[in-house]
């Protein structure tokens, strides 16, 4: 993930706007969730009725991790076929049995077989934000700014969904899209001479038989100056369960019956000279039955939290497995102990799924690896309940 902020200009982007809201007096999140009379909710396995949970998390008792404490498999997939590679056009990925599609901060939908070989690429008429899919009718979905485009696997146009608002992850679940969506209204403060505004997210699902959005009774306003970047909603499932995150809250939600419950929320203990801080890129989601955070600190000795603060930061992960209720903390960069080519960051999470991207001059670190070293890999990773050895 830290590599992957160094080599794209967008990220460099959304961390200027953490460093502007930081320093706002506005700087707030707003959470709008229709009321039901009680926080309550039921999920299968668990109790009847359970109240949003709130765990807490101790930065210090972060430890380091080798790779295979976390990973059941390994699959390293050669990139020495895709001429056109480049870290900005893999921002996102969705695996099928046969496929894997590639898309970035780019026009550009790149498919490739399981073996790394490229297959074709296609081009959007503008940027694409994320990708989904379904696997049972061979269909994959990707979102631009104002629209959904469903392709089939030959990356055929099917279907196109023009959006009510601005559109930046989508997640395909139970037979819906599910859409997270802004609104972005801004104004300009003629005494301090910048742009002000509150940015709007919203959740939607669109129905595939009577071909509507439908917007779930949530909102999430979040005010900014100088800069507006939205965050990105972070689908993931559990017990078959719908569930979402946002990066600067700090709480999960789940959807029932098309309502919107608060879950699980993640409180930082204090920490000496260690600060807690709202980044764009924080996230809560479940890889299977693991509950996965990624968070972010600052260290107050090393760092003027009142400015530029994403550049100091440092992120870590909190890993649980909620059968038995085994909690794990670590450092995000995680080492290599599998194919020995050194130090890494989780990539990319799908479902219960991980990839990394790893470069040739890692590849050639190892002495175990079967697929050309002198181009870039994929690792695809399966999670597995965490072990302490």
């Amino acid at each position: 993930m830290k590599l992957f902020i160094k080599h794209t200009l967008i990220f460099s982007i959304l961390f200027v706007l953490m460093a502007c809201n930081s320093k706002s007096k506005h700087n707030h999140s707003e959470i709008s969730v229709a009321s039901t009379g009680e926080s309550l909710f039921a999920l299968s396995e668990f109790p009847e009725k359970m109240e949003e949970r709130v765990i807490s998390i101790n930065p210090n008792e972060a430890t380091t991790w080798n790779l295979s404490q976390i990973a059941e498999s390994i699959t390293p997939i050669s990139l020495s076929s895709y001429k056109d590679f480049s870290k900005n056009k893999m921002q996102y990925v969705y695996l099928t049995d046969d496929y894997i599609f590639v898309v970035g901060a780019t026009t550009a939908i790149a498919q490739l077989d399981r073996s790394g070989k490229h297959i074709r690429t296609i081009y959007c008429d503008d940027y694409i934000n994320d990708i989904t899919g379904d696997a049972a009718q061979k269909e994959i979905y990707i979102c631009t700014k104002s629209k959904v485009i469903c392709y089939d696997y030959a990356l055929k146009v099917k279907k196109t969904i023009h959006t009510q608002f601005r559109t930046n992850s989508i997640f395909y679940h139970q037979n819906k899209v599910w859409i997270g969506s802004f609104e972005l209204k801004g104004d300009r403060d003629t005494t301090r001479q910048i742009s002000v505004g509150t940015i709007t997210h919203r959740i939607s699902s669109w129905d595939r038989i009577n071909e509507t959005e439908i917007f779930l009774p949530f909102e999430l306003n979040q005010d900014y100056e100088r800069a507006a970047i939205p965050q990105r909603i972070v689908f993931s499932v559990y017990n078959d369960q719908l569930v979402f995150s946002n990066g600067m809250n700090s709480t999960l939600y789940v959807i029932q019956n098309d309502n919107v419950f608060p879950f699980i929320r993640y409180e930082i203990e204090p920490s000496g000279d260690l600060k807690y801080i709202l980044h764009p890129y924080a996230e809560q989601r479940f890889t299977g039955k693991n509950l996965w955070i990624t968070y972010y600190i600052a260290n107050r000795s090393t760092t003027d939290i009142t400015s530029p603060i994403a550049f100091n930061s440092e992120n870590y992960i909190y890993f649980e497995d909620t059968e038995t209720g085994q909690a794990y903390n670590m450092h995000d960069t995680l080492y290599d102990d599998m194919y020995h080519t050194g130090d890494l960051n989780i990539f990319r999470i799908y479902q219960d799924y991980f990839i990394v991207l790893r470069e040739a001059f890692d590849l050639q670190k190892s002495t175990n690896l079967k697929i050309p070293t002198d181009s870039p890999a994929l690792f695809i990773g399966k999670f597995k309940t965490p072990t302490t050895k």
